[in-house]
């Protein structure tokens, strides 16, 4: 296994984020191994900024942005401070007053499948090549959600919970396959071995990872 290196393992509190509660950061260190420490990492959803200094550990040497429609949201110092909705036409131009390119960008914002849609139609294109676009808690749009889900301190399967559910969160997620997809060319046919935008899709339980293909 890869050996993580001690200021990536500094950077990983699991008392400052829900990621640890969960089992994201694990994954989000393999992926800080794979685009070292001066990656250009894009959050949306900063809420408390219990994320922010895990960027800043994880990737010391980059640019951190946060992304949150509430003025009020807590960004850390050193961040990139962008007010603005994740589904905002807008969004691109100001991501790109800060990095032409991301090789990291997270969406942990409203969990609404079809706002979620809007962004990584957004957003993927500005994914550099080799990069992660990551949406997170898609089980919001599990048909579990509603009976075995909690939030912020509700009840298990409380009406607030069951409020939340949002099946198109499900829908988007599995739609991630489709990138993959390319003409079938018959058995044992030569071609290029990658002829679409994503090298990779991998699930696991609340994170959908996209890489983007890396160009040679």
């Amino acid at each position: 296994m890869t050996e993580i290196p001690e200021y990536q393992r500094m950077g990983a509190n699991p008392d400052a984020t829900d990621k640890g509660m969960y089992g994201y950061i694990r994954e989000y260190q393999r992926i800080a191994c794979i685009l070292g420490p001066a990656a250009r990492v894009c959050e949306l959803g900063v809420w408390r900024g219990g994320s922010l200094p895990l960027w800043r550990g994880l990737f010391p040497e980059g640019i951190i942005a946060g992304v949150d429609i509430d003025p009020h949201a807590k960004w850390l110092d050193g961040t990139a401070r962008i007010v603005c909705g994740q589904d905002d036409p807008d969004l691109p131009r100001l991501l790109g007053e800060h990095a032409p390119a991301w090789d990291l960008i997270v969406d942990d914002a409203s969990h609404v499948g079809h706002l979620t849609r809007a962004s990584f139609g957004l957003l993927w294109p500005l994914v550099a090549p080799g990069g992660f676009y990551v949406i997170e808690d898609w089980w919001i749009g599990s048909p579990l959600w509603p009976s075995t889900g909690f939030w912020d301190g509700t009840a298990v399967g409380s009406q607030a919970v069951r409020d939340r559910y949002d099946p198109e969160m499900l829908r988007v997620v599995q739609d991630l396959v489709l990138l993959l997809d390319k003409p079938f060319c018959g058995w044992g046919a030569q071609g290029p071995l990658r002829d679409s935008e994503a090298e990779s899709v991998f699930f696991r339980y609340g994170m959908a990872i996209v890489r983007k293909t890396v160009i040679s």
